[in-house]
């Protein structure tokens, strides 16, 4: 009743500073995002907080922020403002800009075009009038994002600039399984949004700070390297289940070079056509409701996020079956990898939290259609991931694993702890701890 209650006042506060923006009452859009600021009571804190940070809120980023203070009180009071409402800001600010790449896809922040950069100084000053205006009423330090190519934040970093405010960014988005694709991104950024204008940078590995620094939007000295926080739970001691199998379900461009959904060429060794993962994801779906069915014994959870796999999603309301729990959004994905017996998912972190805690990983491929360059894009590292291409096979695997008869691969190898490490910077339960030291270090805090 509480989560309802609070989206009807977001969604009311929205409207008003729509109505605010029409009228240009910039200091009316400060008070009404004052009121809808809240407390981060995920976390601890210490008696006397010495700052005050708003968090630009985003679920896999908070996950990082609770971990890393989850055995130690913070000495900053998070004050989390959603998202949404700096989206309505910028949407008016842009309502009649037709650049589809700017405004919809958010994948080109430089087009080269004079209307939007005049819209951008508008929506940059309105910023700074808002923020200006709640600083009067409330002592904020800085601000805390999840991205560093957000569209909507540049020119709120802008802003802060002005403000001679601090605006940190941990890129959540910094594990990138399929190496194809880190070709893509440095040249990709480049071009699209060229200097960020932020306080620091954290990253979770070696690769992401190299293709930050690559791309030139800025510079390297600005740029932390955590590991991932959130993966810090994967290595407690506490016993792990294995109660079901969990398939991850599969989204249709996941690893592909295709941010907001653009098909990205840049620095890629194939010329190959545009595809998604959708037959895969569809046969895939089908093949494990008809295992489920012909196995009510077992125990499955099919996750996927809100707005993904909706054809994959009927057909399982379709199959109806009482073995089979489907979550849609929601819920930590973390205790759901720990308490499975194996994971079934496609280009997804999730695979490799999974391999932490030595579950069985598997992906597929079902779709022949270009298979080799399609190939490229998969993560699929031998020893690690049981890569199934035909369905006898994917049969065979899901009986053997889940009958528990068969272990094809050793829980931990050298492999395995090479590949992690890449990933996600540590093999050990130190990101919470580095990205706790980096907020500490650029806020100077003792």
């Amino acid at each position: 009743m509480r989560r309802v209650i609070f989206l009807g006042l977001i969604k009311l506060v929205s409207y008003l500073i729509k109505i605010c923006c029409y009228l240009n009452l910039p200091k009316l859009v400060g008070l009404l995002l004052l009121s809808s600021l809240r407390k981060n009571k995920l976390i601890k804190y210490s008696k006397k907080t010495q700052k005050v940070v708003i968090v630009l809120d985003k679920s896999f980023g908070s996950d990082d922020l609770k971990s890393s203070f989850m055995d130690k009180k913070s000495k900053i009071k998070f004050l989390i403002i959603q998202r949404s409402l700096i989206r309505v800001i910028f949407d008016f600010h842009f309502i009649k800009i037709k650049n589809l790449k700017f405004k919809k896809n958010n994948t080109d922040y430089f087009p080269n075009d004079k209307d939007i950069d005049k819209q951008k100084i508008k929506y940059r000053n309105f910023l700074k009038e808002v923020f200006k205006f709640m600083f009067k009423f409330m002592k904020i330090d800085g601000f805390l994002s999840f991205n560093l190519f957000y569209i909507t934040d540049i020119e709120l970093q802008n802003a802060c600039l002005l403000l001679n405010k601090k605006f940190l960014v941990s890129h959540k988005e910094s594990v990138i399984l399929v190496d194809e694709v880190q070709k893509m991104l440095p040249i990709y950024w480049g071009k699209r949004f060229r200097n960020i204008n932020i306080s620091a940078l954290n990253v979770y590995n070696k690769y992401s700070k190299r293709n930050v620094v690559d791309s030139k939007v800025l510079n390297k000295n600005k740029i932390f390297i955590s590991g991932m926080p959130r993966a810090d739970k994967f290595y407690s001691k506490s016993k792990n289940q294995s109660n079901y199998i969990l398939f991850l379900m599969y989204q249709h461009t996941a690893g592909l070079p295709c941010p907001g959904n653009e098909w990205i060429k840049y620095g890629l060794d194939s010329n190959i056509k545009k595809f998604s993962w959708e037959k895969n994801a569809q046969k895939t779906t089908k093949v494990l409701l008809d295992y489920a069915k012909a196995n009510p014994d077992l125990k499955f959870i099919f996750k996927t996020k809100p707005g993904f796999s909706l054809n994959q999603i009927k057909l399982v309301k379709n199959y109806n079956l009482n073995n089979i729990k489907l979550l849609v959004g929601g819920g930590d994905t973390s205790e759901l990898i720990k308490n499975s017996s194996m994971i079934i998912g496609i280009n997804t972190s999730g695979l490799l939290e999974g391999a932490i805690l030595g579950k069985h990983l598997i992906t597929t491929n079902f779709d022949s259609r270009d298979k080799l360059n399609k190939e490229k894009f998969l993560f699929k590292p031998k020893k690690l991931i049981n890569y199934i291409t035909n369905e006898k096979k994917f049969l065979l695997t899901l009986k053997n694993l889940s009958k528990n008869n068969s272990k094809l691969f050793p829980k931990k190898t050298k492999n395995t702890i090479s590949i992690i490490k890449k990933h996600f910077g540590n093999t050990n339960a130190s990101g919470g701890i580095k990205f706790k030291n980096f907020l500490y270090k650029n806020l100077n805090i003792n």
